[in-house]
């Protein structure tokens, strides 16, 4: 049976018969809703650029707090690692991406005081 992003659920009530065909027809609609989530899952590290631009550009970290990044960096470990657990990709993919871009700001911080 074909696996459909961000339904894992629903895919695994039907692997253990509890859900008819029929009704994963109903909820393939809901499909569009799963593909905008991973879009915006995408799109929503990047809002985290800006930081580490002006951050890199001043070559200063004033007013950027440390402990703030420090704590996002926890959440999206949190976050990762269920995604993973349950081999969400909509939570992975932002997850992996907020790591990135909070560990960068991190370094920034570090280096740029």
């Amino acid at each position: 049976m074909k696996h459909h992003l961000g339904m894992k659920h629903l895919n695994d009530r039907i692997q253990k018969g509890e859900v008819a065909e029929v009704e994963l027809e109903r909820k393939l609609h809901l499909m569009w809703l799963d593909r905008l989530a991973l879009g915006m899952g995408i799109l929503g590290p990047l809002t985290a650029l800006p930081q580490l631009w002006v951050i890199l550009s001043a070559r200063s970290s004033e007013g950027v707090s440390l402990w703030t990044w420090l704590l996002s960096i926890f959440t999206s470990l949190v976050w990762t690692a269920y995604g993973l657990a349950h081999r969400e990709k909509v939570i992975i993919v932002p997850g992996l991406l907020w790591l990135v871009l909070e560990v960068a700001i991190v370094l920034a911080i570090v280096a740029y005081p």
